[in-house]
């Protein structure tokens, strides 16, 4: 993985004539394909595609349509990732858990993604080989770049559409282009798709909500209206959703916490100590989370001529204004991301999705318009800094949570024993343990062997048996009576305790009241 980012920063510094070295060019854009295809393709390695929005293709499987989410409230109108999914699986025939299906279908996201803005750049760069590379490396900066997360669906997926939406606004607002009835054509799709499936999308009403008012500023929105236009839409297709979510109520609750953190830390003078979202990254080595840094500091470096050319009063170009107006926005983000972690667990994931996408077109057209022929070599120099550190970051690792902690994604093996087991499960049983909410039993399993834990997946399989067949009334996973059958009793002593299966490294006991 090393070796690729290395790669395209020679081909940005090598000196090619783009009519004449067509193999050159055909062999930079498989070398890009393949790069994303190793960060869409992880489950290729697990064996199997099993993930939190699984439980809502497991929904439209048994019902024949889509009822609610399962996974979440904040999904309900239309998780249409899960949707695609089960669609693809009937076209050709596969399962909704194949592996391959999954590669395919999420290497195709990043790749038209890429390749959008890959277009766009080029014709402003003016070089075949200088565009390709910012627009990867850009594209892999950071640990919670969408292009990185490309396995881990819906967030990263929504904010790939939402970025490629985007690309059609920052064509025409550059001047490269006119905005036209197509373009409203192609965009609608990509932001009905964007806001529905994930709701850190949130991010892109503000970005264009921001640009709006820039523009006004500069008395320049009546030239650029279809910008508006575009945030009405967005506006409407949002809030359309929170009505129908009631995800207004949770996202209120959610900033009031982050409130708090804020005036515990500040106003009650509290001791705050800074968290990471995942607490077993603290236990890594420095070196694997400079990634979350240097970014932030090449960012910084950027900012500081265009900062020194505004003291002086000299007039600042459009996309040197756009790339400031990014990074207030990423900046925003960033230090909101920082006060999570005052108190409590950093949120750090959550709010610099919504940010990220953005900052790193920004950065793009940056790089390709404005950047002096003879800086290039030391601008990609930083650029490519960055890339390398976040590659060895655990974002980036196949398997990235074996490392912070110590527990390794679903499997294969998993996944067999965790539906062979819970397929055993008599449905009365069950329904009589969720009826009395764990008070008469409850069914847990242990991982009794092995140095390395693993993530047994057995909430999908008691989706799969009991949730979406209707056998119990709850309505998502996170049910409380469905998370009581599968926690350990604090008090042991009322329970016979039985061993009723083994397979692997994992031992099961069902605890019946005495």
């Amino acid at each position: 993985m090393l070796i690729i980012p290395i790669s395209l920063y020679a081909l940005a510094v090598t000196k090619t004539n783009n009519n004449k070295n067509t193999g050159l060019r055909t062999l930079a854009l498989i070398l890009a394909i393949l790069t994303i295809f190793v960060f869409g393709s992880r489950d290729l390695i697990y064996g199997v595609e099993e993930q939190e929005t699984t439980s809502d293709m497991i929904n439209i499987i048994f019902n024949g349509y889509f009822r609610w989410s399962i996974h979440g409230s904040h999904y309900d109108l239309a998780p249409l990732d899960a949707i695609l999914k089960v669609m693809l699986s009937y076209i050709t025939a596969d399962t909704i858990f194949s592996p391959i299906l999954a590669s395919v279908m999420y290497t195709c996201y990043g790749l038209a993604t890429f390749l959008l803005i890959y277009v766009s750049v080029k014709s402003v760069a003016g070089s075949f080989s200088y565009a390709l590379a910012i627009t990867l490396l850009a594209m892999l900066s950071y640990p919670y770049s969408p292009l990185l997360g490309l396995s881990t669906p819906p967030a990263p997926h929504a904010h790939l559409l939402a970025v490629a939406a985007l690309a059609f606004v920052m064509r025409s607002l550059l001047g490269y282009r006119a905005f036209t009835l197509s373009d409203y054509f192609v965009m609608i799709p990509l932001l009905l798709s964007s806001l529905l499936i994930h709701p850190s999308s949130l991010g892109l009403v503000l970005y264009l909500a921001l640009i709006v008012l820039w523009l006004a500023y500069r008395k320049n929105l009546a030239k650029h209206r279809y910008v508006l236009s575009v945030l009405v839409l967005s506006l409407i297709i949002y809030f359309a959703k929170v009505m129908y979510t009631a995800f207004a109520t949770g996202f209120a609750n959610y900033i009031q916490l982050l409130w708090d953190y804020v005036v515990n830390a500040f106003r009650e003078r509290e001791i705050a100590t800074i968290a990471t979202r995942n607490p077993g990254y603290s236990g890594l080595p420095r070196v694997c989370l400079t990634g979350f840094a240097t970014l932030l500091g090449y960012l910084a470096g950027l900012a500081l001529p265009i900062s020194i050319k505004k003291l002086k009063r000299r007039q600042l170009s459009v996309v040197e204004q756009i790339f400031i107006l990014s990074l207030v926005f990423y900046g925003a983000f960033a230090l909101t991301s920082l006060l999570t972690g005052l108190g409590g667990i950093s949120q750090s994931r959550a709010l610099l999705n919504g940010a990220q996408p953005y900052m790193e077109l920004a950065l793009v057209l940056y790089l390709a318009t404005l950047v002096p022929k003879q800086s290039k070599l030391y601008i990609l120099i930083t650029l490519l800094i960055s890339v390398l550190a976040t590659l060895i970051s655990p974002n980036a690792l196949p398997q990235n949570y074996a490392i912070p902690m110590g527990e390794k994604t679903t499997t294969i093996n998993d996944h067999i024993i965790a539906y062979s087991f819970t397929g055993l499960i008599d449905r009365c049983f069950f329904m009589q343990l969720y009826n009395t909410c764990g008070d008469t039993g409850r069914i847990i399993a242990f991982q009794e062997r092995g140095d390395i834990g693993y993530g047994l997946g057995s909430t999908m399989a008691t989706v799969y048996y009991f949730i979406a067949p209707r056998a119990v009334s709850a309505k998502s996973y996170w049910d409380s009576c469905i998370m009581a059958i599968y926690a350990s009793p604090k008090d042991i002593d009322g329970y016979t305790i039985n061993r009723v299966f083994d397979a692997w490294i994992y031992g099961f006991y069902v605890y019946v009241r005495v």
